[in-house]
């Protein structure tokens, strides 16, 4: 059960700001078709979502040396 829980956490963060990611881009027009020269739908897509995951990494990476420098004890 331990396991279920680890691998769900970030997974329900993932999913939830894909979908927050898409919601935005919809509704703030960032997706939408430019009039000129349009890189495409991979691009206009792809470049927030790498964006978002890079974001999200960096997050993680930090929080964890946060974790190691403050909260364990030194001697361990």
């Amino acid at each position: 059960m331990l396991r279920v829980v680890r691998v769900a956490g970030p997974a329900a963060l993932v999913a939830v700001s894909v979908a927050a990611l898409l919601v935005a881009l919809a509704i703030g027009g960032g997706a939408a078709p430019q009039l000129l020269e349009d890189p495409g739908a991979v691009v206009r897509y792809g470049l927030p979502t790498a964006s978002m995951l890079v974001n999200l990494a960096a997050a993680g990476m930090i929080g964890s040396i946060g974790l190691v420098l403050f909260v364990f004890p030194g001697d361990s």
